[in-house]
């Protein structure tokens, strides 16, 4: 059995100007300071959920950058993470493992961060990106709207325990 990375994600947001900033935990995620949580420990099948407390209007710009930290086990690692722009609410939460909290999510939009390749969802073999729709994170279904490319430009395994700048 896989056993989760520790994935910490920090994120800034720029749309026009921002106030204080609400974050939602849920499941096994916890806040570690300084705009900073952990996703999942180490345990088996643990899942979690960050979301922003403020509804982002789609029809005006935005810029989102935010760094995420996919732990350092690759072997016995987790499958990865989503960042997910739905209208569920901030109490929700997807599917753990290979469902990377977001299998079965509803009327979403989500870019997959995957670390693991599960064969039957059409994952490469290297660490990869991906953008889904509706909680599909089948990339051979209508649903995968672009993707699956190598996360790392040379296909280096970015479980490797360093800050990665999302944009």
């Amino acid at each position: 059995m896989k056993y989760p990375k520790i994935l910490c994600l920090a994120i800034v947001f720029s749309i026009g100007h921002v106030s204080a900033q609400t974050y939602f935990l849920n499941g096994n995620a916890i806040a570690l300071g300084g705009d900073c949580y952990q996703l999942t420990g180490l345990g088996n099948y643990e899942n979690g959920t960050v979301w922003y407390g403020d509804q982002i209007n789609l029809e005006e710009p935005f810029d989102l950058l935010f760094y995420m930290n996919y732990g350092s086990l690759d072997g016995n690692g987790a499958d990865g993470i989503c960042f997910v722009m739905q209208t569920v609410g901030t109490n929700a939460i997807g599917e753990s493992g290979g469902g990377l909290g977001y299998l079965n999510f509803g009327t979403s939009l989500g870019i997959e961060f995957d670390t693991w390749q599960n064969t039957d969802y059409g994952d490469p073999f290297e660490d990869h990106v991906a953008i889904e729709m509706d909680g599909v994170i089948d990339h051979n279904a209508p649903q995968n709207i672009a993707g699956p490319v190598s996360l790392d430009p040379l296909g280096m395994n970015v479980e490797d325990g360093q800050e990665h700048l999302v944009r």
